[in-house]
């Protein structure tokens, strides 16, 4: 039996972002709703511990995440969006579309002399309208992360990871 080995040098390749799979997404959203959770709290305690403002709270906090909002652009049966995230190696970016929006996490890392210090940034992005999952890749273009998806619904089932496979 031969074994078919492709012509492409997979190590010339750029790094791309990890696009978080399906059975990892639970994982990741629970670390981002942790991070929404506490910063909710933060602006409870701020204003005094007042209750009943939970869900205005709650908005506030993810809305703090998503303050670099990118325009998303449609092309055909595609949707995609451009985040600039300047100098961030595709290692470092991590993306979970999910069909209503996007959730990105970009650590940042910072060496001192005595030390580096870590930190993660999540930004929060709704597609314009229902997307498959399944079709969404990531790639950097310059110093912008490019997210693309397919429209639920499209009639193109044969084209589902077309993005996988043309980028």
């Amino acid at each position: 039996m031969s074994t078919v080995t492709s012509t492409r040098d997979t190590a010339t390749l750029p790094p791309r972002p990890d696009v978080i799979a399906p059975g990892e997404k639970a994982s990741f959203l629970a670390e981002f709703h942790n991070h929404v959770a506490r910063r909710a709290y933060d602006i409870f305690e701020h204003v005094g511990r007042t209750n009943g403002d939970d869900i205005s709270h709650w908005l506030q906090a993810e809305g703090e995440f998503a303050k670099q909002l990118p325009e998303v652009s449609e092309s055909g049966q595609w949707l995609t969006l451009s985040l600039p995230l300047s100098k961030l190696p595709a290692e470092r970016i991590r993306v979970c579309v999910e069909q209503d929006r996007v959730v990105i996490s970009a650590e940042d890392k910072t060496i001192f002399s005595r030390g580096s210090h870590e930190s993660s940034s999540y930004y929060l992005i709704r597609w314009i309208e229902p997307v498959d999952p399944e079709s969404a890749g990531a790639h950097i273009d310059k110093e912008s992360l490019v997210v693309s998806a397919r429209k639920a619904g499209s009639s193109l089932a044969s084209s589902r990871s077309a993005y996988r496979r043309t980028k």
